[in-house]
């Protein structure tokens, strides 16, 4: 079964059915018998101080304070680097499963995880995760003559493209669909490495996401830089654009210039990667966590999020409202990538 297939079961499904998956019916139970009064808790954060996802978390963290149960003070480690597996890594070995300190990381981690890739020193089956930021990625392009993805396709020549990880499948599926002669660059160690590279002219290009773009791409814009295309996300079982910036998903793109390959391992291979754009930026508990606490994490998030203050400051900030998936729908999300890959 695809991706694709798959993800429209989960999106489609009961919420019943998927609060049920992980549990979460204990919530208000957990809540009347959790307190965080005079104690401070901890995320592990997988971006480096000053980044974007570091920035996001940390403008949360008020919220989220005031949406635990005890309103305990909320401090804060930086695991940065290889796309975001350091922290991955260090919220399932060296966080202690209490119950008072949670993870994050992204959905490339996730994927690699799910894979089986050896860096990924964790069971995700064992873990539980407590929701997840969602974005989609924006793939901003510097090169003369190419402003949109009609002119990159017809362009003569290699697009280099580099990222902080081997999170290659995408772009492999992508410029071999599209008839893109693609070179990809996955050495960077973080994001602002990738980003120095892309100004400097090392690379031609970069996956970003959709609030970095919101956040960089005014300054890029003026030297050059266009944003092409975007991964999108699934809603309702299928591949959605975000509204800014206002450029086709890939799968828009293929649909259109390689009919025949809709459906196909490089098709859903791309699928993969979209679907997890719903679980972006993740929060993850540590095996061995209480439900009970990962639950009371979970509804905090969710409420944080959705409080009508944060809503208005995210969207002051990046233009755009902050979407949330929720803790049932992730783990239904996470558990169908594992699915097609075996695990």
């Amino acid at each position: 079964m695809s991706i694709f297939s798959l993800t429209r079961r989960v999106i489609l499904s009961g919420a019943a059915a998927a609060i049920a998956s992980i549990g979460l019916s204990g919530t208000a139970f957990a809540e009347d018998h959790i307190s965080f009064e005079g104690e401070t808790v901890t995320i592990v954060s997988f971006g480096a101080p000053g980044s974007p996802p570091d920035v996001w978390y940390r403008s949360l963290a008020p919220y989220l304070k005031r949406h635990l149960p005890g309103n305990p003070d909320i401090d804060f480690i930086n695991k940065p680097g290889a796309g975001s597996m350091i922290s991955a890594n260090y919220t399932a070995q060296a966080v202690k499963p209490d119950g008072f300190t949670v993870g994050t990381f992204n959905a490339i981690a996730m994927t690699k995880a799910a894979k089986g890739d050896p860096s990924a020193k964790f069971n995700l089956r064992e873990m539980q995760i407590l929701g997840a930021n969602q974005l989609t990625r924006v793939i901003p392009v510097k090169l003369d003559g190419v402003s949109n993805i009609d002119e990159l396709i017809a362009r003569e020549g290699e697009l280099i493209i580099g990222m902080e990880s081997d999170a290659t499948p995408y772009f492999s599926s992508f410029f071999k669909l599209a008839g893109i002669d693609g070179r990809i660059i996955s050495s960077y160690q973080r994001f602002p490495d990738t980003l120095q590279a892309f100004r400097s002219g090392e690379v031609d290009a970069m996956p970003m996401s959709n609030i970095e773009w919101l956040t960089f791409g005014p300054d890029l814009s003026q030297n050059g830089v266009e944003a092409i295309w975007q991964f999108g996300y699934i809603k309702d079982g299928e591949v959605t654009a975000v509204e800014k910036p206002d450029v086709p998903t890939g799968h828009d793109v293929i649909r259109r210039i390689n009919p025949d390959a809709v459906g196909g391992d490089d098709w859903n291979e791309m699928l993969v990667a979209v679907a997890g754009q719903s679980v972006s930026n993740e929060i993850w508990a540590p095996a061995g966590t209480p439900p009970e606490y990962a639950a009371v994490w979970a509804q905090a998030f969710f409420d944080a999020v959705n409080d009508p203050e944060f809503q208005a400051e995210h969207e002051k900030a990046y233009g755009i409202p902050a979407s949330w998936t929720d803790a049932a729908t992730a783990r239904a999300i996470v558990d169908s990538v594992l699915e097609v890959y075996g695990n």
